[in-house]
């Protein structure tokens, strides 16, 4: 990679982790992501791209949304989550193109990510510290909307909603348990754990805690499967994030809210918490449009509210072409990239490993939590996802695995 290139990726990675982290002040999201994908597009040649196979799909997703502008019953809302998708398969196809990018990239991600962790414990210890900083990088209506949160007991960090905080803490989470399980010798990264785990609970996000759990359990067996010689040392890193974390947890109050939360819906008969509403009329929608759907973005309009699982959104907005196409597109990336994890981790880098292991947390994190969010059609769920992915397929591999890799998965 030149330096002309390494510049122009650099910045273009820069600005897609403030989009990520930071997008409370940062205007109109669409440009800011146009500006990204423009630079990322100026590091190549466009007709010299290799296309690997998942991308081939995730074209056909992107030319089944363009056909969702045409069906589209609210064409306004539409077209803005249609061009996001697009230019973020655009950043994926052309980063997996490059390489040795990923470590600048997960810096940016760790720093990023673990300002949001801090700045949540910070609100916890010296709530006024935050609210001072969140009136300069809040509009009035996200600083009233993250006031709320706090009032209830939920903790939003420096961000305007409590999902958004806790996502962005289980990105952290999932990048130092990654380097925990594979350099257990920097006990600091224990440390930062405990503190991010801490940050998840008081933000009372109970789906996002399960799915980080579900995420990290899949990753730790897979990185067991692979390396059996070291069982016994990941069990005693099992035993010690468990045994540090539950005494962290019981001991501070703030972190009961989330088990408040549990019994609160439950006693109240409302488990879902209003989901099951918003997915039946999203299935009502879907009964009524089944094969293209009624255009991205249409449910949200309809409702004033997206219908929290992204698989009934997709049949209810892309119909059950764009359901399928969407699925193939994200299960072929979790398949490819696990296979591909399963070369590196028989490799001696470390920092290949890391990335690995980090994407498919990523994935895996994204696929689960799409049962109960709303993280397909927005950029600050959706970047981190399909970057991730690139991360991992844009890992060179060596000899023969990487003949195998240029004749087997990408498409010319």
């Amino acid at each position: 990679m030149n330096k002309r290139t390494n510049i122009l990726l650099s910045l273009s990675m820069f600005i897609s982790v403030m989009l990520i982290f930071f997008n409370g002040k940062l205007g109109n999201l669409y440009i800011i992501q146009a500006v990204s994908c423009g630079l990322a597009i100026m590091t190549c040649n466009i007709s010299k791209l290799k296309i690997k196979k998942d991308s081939l799909i995730w074209i056909l997703a992107g030319i089944v949304s363009m056909l969702s502008i045409a069906i589209s019953k609210q064409k306004e809302t539409t077209i803005p989550y249609v061009l996001t998708i697009l230019m973020l398969i655009m950043i994926k196809i052309i980063y997996e193109n490059h390489d040795k990018w990923q470590k600048k990239f997960i810096t940016l991600m760790t720093i990023a990510s673990g300002i949001n962790v801090f700045a949540t414990i910070i609100q916890l210890i010296f709530p006024n510290i935050i609210a001072n900083i969140n009136k300069v990088l809040l509009t009035a209506e996200g600083f009233a909307q993250n006031q709320m949160f706090f009032s209830a007991g939920a903790y939003a960090g420096i961000n305007i909603q409590t999902a958004a905080n806790a996502y962005f803490i289980a990105i952290f989470i999932g990048i130092t348990f990654v380097r925990i399980v594979l350099k257990p010798k920097q006990k600091v990264n224990i440390i930062l754990l405990m503190i991010a785990i801490i940050a998840l609970f008081i933000t009372a996000k109970r789906g996002i805690l399960i799915f980080t759990l579900v995420s990290m359990i899949f990753v730790y067996i897979f990185l067991l499967n692979k390396n059996k010689k070291d069982i016994f040392k990941y069990l005693i890193i099992l035993m010690l994030i468990g045994t540090i974390g539950y005494i962290a947890v019981i001991n501070i109050p703030e972190t009961q809210i989330i088990f408040d939360k549990f019994t609160r819906l439950e006693e109240a008969n409302d488990v879902l918490n209003g989901r099951d509403y918003l997915w039946k009329q999203s299935l009502n929608v879907f009964s009524e449009n089944k094969v293209f759907g009624a255009g991205i973005g249409y449910v949200n309009f309809l409702l004033g509210d997206a219908p929290h699982n992204i698989y009934i959104q997709l049949l209810s907005e892309t119909g059950i072409i764009g359901f399928i196409t969407y699925i193939m597109a994200i299960i072929s990336s979790l398949l490819i990239s696990l296979k591909k994890a399963s070369v590196v981790l028989k490799q001696k880098d470390e920092s290949n490993k890391i990335y690995c292991s980090f994407s498919i947390f990523m994935q895996l994190l994204f696929i689960t939590y799409g049962f109960t969010g709303n993280p397909l059609f927005s950029n600050i769920f959706f970047t981190p996802y399909i970057i991730a992915i690139a991360m991992i397929n844009g890992i060179s591999t060596e000899g023969s695995e990487k003949k195998n890799e240029s004749r087997n998965n990408y498409i010319s």
